[in-house]
């Protein structure tokens, strides 16, 4: 008998009455009638989860480098054993089957390749959703589908960068700070990136060897940085600097960041001074002694590191005197000095000095003497030469 199932509730228990009647072949009627209690089930049902694919839901370079990456979660409800669970990941499927984790669950460990998430190239930093479906089939054959759907976090790289500062100020070791604090210079220099912190790990390198390993440290500026300090003459002989930094992200990526400087010394200066002629013949006379009122101007040439407006020293009989280095007529460096010609007359001699300091801070003094002749007195003297032999003129000789 097909009955209607329009008031068939699922989940409800639905009496059903059934009832005979008959009339035997004497005529005698008789009804039977009978009770049956049935159980409306309509649907099955089934549940997954998908679990975070590593221990922070991310994977970084290293992991995405990996063969595989197993794909874990739990089903219930109707979901049993052997049930078959499909993962699609960026378009790629995978399978496999609902097995017993213990302690009364169940669910599933889907090994997927890593590729399906990333190719791992260039710096990716995304999400990847992972969906995941069982079919199911309860006891009276409902089947069911669930289905289920989680992102997971692609950084594949971190991010830091190391600059060295100036080395000695400018690069250039001179002689004062070869032997400045205690024969040792500093070699610093800051850090950024988003990833680099305190405690990060620097290498220092020179000429590409290893010498020495520190951290990063918290500058005073409130920045991040570095600073070694390392033996001058060991600098001077291996010039080249290498400086690593090597930081972690919370991913776990790992980056190593690298910048080279090269730096040179100059531990000397050099200057020359000369002193010219303080007269066409080097010799003072008395007209020269009293012209220019008084003055007389001491040139020469200075050379070297010596530049224009360093200073020129003059000493005279004790007297000092000073001016500047001017760029002279010819292309080249000298000076024009003018002191008291008195003070020449009284001390001839010349003493110059130039102190300079090179492009790199090197000092040098360079001196020069020089005297100055003196002819302040003219003499002259007349005589008469003996006339006619003796002095006397006879009458011959007046005829002649």
């Amino acid at each position: 008998i097909e009955v209607s199932t329009d008031n068939l509730k699922d989940g409800s228990d639905q009496k059903v009455h059934v009832s005979i009647s008959t009339v035997d072949e004497h005529g005698n009627p008789s009804t039977v009638t009978h009770d049956h209690m049935v159980h409306i089930d309509l649907h099955a049902e089934a549940t997954i989860t998908i679990d975070d694919v590593t221990a922070d839901n991310t994977l970084n370079h290293a992991e995405l480098n990996m063969a595989k990456q197993i794909i874990t979660g739990t089903v219930d409800g109707d979901a049993k054993v052997h049930d078959v669970v499909s993962l699609e990941i960026n378009g790629y499927k995978f399978t496999g089957e609902v097995l017993t984790l213990g302690n009364g669950k169940l669910g599933y460990q889907i090994p997927v390749n890593s590729s399906a998430f990333s190719d791992n190239q260039g710096h990716q930093d995304k999400y990847v959703n992972i969906k995941a479906t069982v079919t199911s089939h309860d006891a009276v054959d409902n089947e069911v589908t669930a289905t289920s759907s989680h992102n997971v976090h692609i950084d594949n790289y971190a991010e830091n960068q190391v600059h060295i500062g100036t080395v000695a100020g400018d690069n250039v070791i001179n002689i004062k700070e070869f032997s400045a604090n205690g024969g040792m210079t500093p070699i610093t220099g800051t850090v950024t990136g988003a990833d680099a912190k305190v405690g990060d790990t620097v290498i220092l390198k020179l000429d590409g060897v290893a010498v020495m390993q520190g951290a990063v440290i918290t500058l005073a500026g409130g920045g991040l940085g570095f600073s070694f300090p390392v033996n001058t003459h060991m600098l001077m002989t291996h010039p080249q600097i290498t400086v690593s930094v090597t930081s972690t992200d919370v991913a776990g990526n790992s980056v190593t960041h690298s910048e080279t400087k090269t730096i040179s010394s100059d531990m000397y200066t050099q200057s020359h001074i000369t002193i010219d002629g303080v007269t066409a013949d080097n010799v003072i006379n008395i007209k020269e002694s009293t012209d220019n009122n008084g003055k007389t101007t001491i040139s020469g040439s200075v050379s070297g590191d010596a530049k224009e407006h360093d200073t020129v020293e003059l000493v005279i009989d004790g007297h000092p005197y000073s001016g500047e280095v001017v760029k002279l007529a010819n292309g080249g460096l000298g000076y024009h000095i003018p002191v008291d010609t008195q003070n020449l007359v009284n001390d001839p001699v010349i003493h110059a000095s130039i102190h300079t300091t090179d492009n790199h801070g090197n000092e040098a003094t360079a001196t020069a003497e020089r005297t100055v002749g003196l002819d302040l007195n003219a003499s002259a003297s007349i005589g008469i030469d003996t006339v006619a032999g003796d002095d006397i003129i006879s009458k011959a000789e007046s005829e002649l």
